[in-house]
């Protein structure tokens, strides 16, 4: 049966860089931003949801809520650039202690939803009074390393190094995310 004792919830935040396709501008549809590197928001938050099936295995549904920038203006255009992005993401994850308190770990993820965000900066010559964006997803694919540190037998520290691939518009983002969790056993 279910058991409420494994079950563990976990709250972190990151920030992202990343490489986006050649692709017409979300908010100035008319304009094209070429293929290349750039940021992907200012940070991004992620609450999850997790339980712990043995030892060393964890299944859990992350949210991962993207922040953009919004710098400079619309060029009086209605509307507005995007804000952010939302996407759900199913997080397989594998836990190899090294000490009491210290685990290795390693994470794969399926997910989607807005996909991922990149910032395209304003350049005012070219038309751009504002920032805008373009996006890769929505489906999101990805894996990451990382590691736990247990600073009671509830609540552990954790960082990670994850990449998120985008399909079927497609672009990566490489993440740095730092978290806490907390266990209910």
């Amino acid at each position: 049966g279910f058991d409420w004792k494994k079950v563990w919830i976990g709250f972190g935040a990151g920030a992202a860089y990343g490489w986006h396709s050649t692709q017409k501008l979300e908010f100035r549809q008319e304009m094209e931003e070429p293929a290349g590197t750039a940021s992907a928001g200012t940070f991004h938050l992620l609450p999850e949801l997790g339980y712990r099936l043995n030892d060393r295995w964890s299944a859990s549904v992350q949210v991962r809520v993207q922040v953009l920038p919004n710098e400079g203006d619309t060029g009086g255009r209605p509307g507005g650039p995007a804000k952010g992005a939302v996407s759900a993401l199913l997080r397989a994850l594998y836990e190899k202690p090294l000490s009491q308190r210290l685990s290795l770990a390693g994470s794969a993820y399926l997910g989607g939803g807005e996909g991922a965000r990149f910032v395209v900066d304003p350049v005012p010559m070219m038309g751009r009074s504002g920032t805008d964006s373009v996006r890769t997803g929505p489906v999101l694919v990805g894996a990451g390393v990382g590691a736990f540190f247990g600073l009671t037998q509830r609540l552990a520290v954790s960082g990670e190094l994850r990449a998120l691939a985008g399909v079927p518009t497609f672009g990566v983002v490489g993440e740095l995310n730092l978290g806490l969790r907390y266990a209910f056993h």
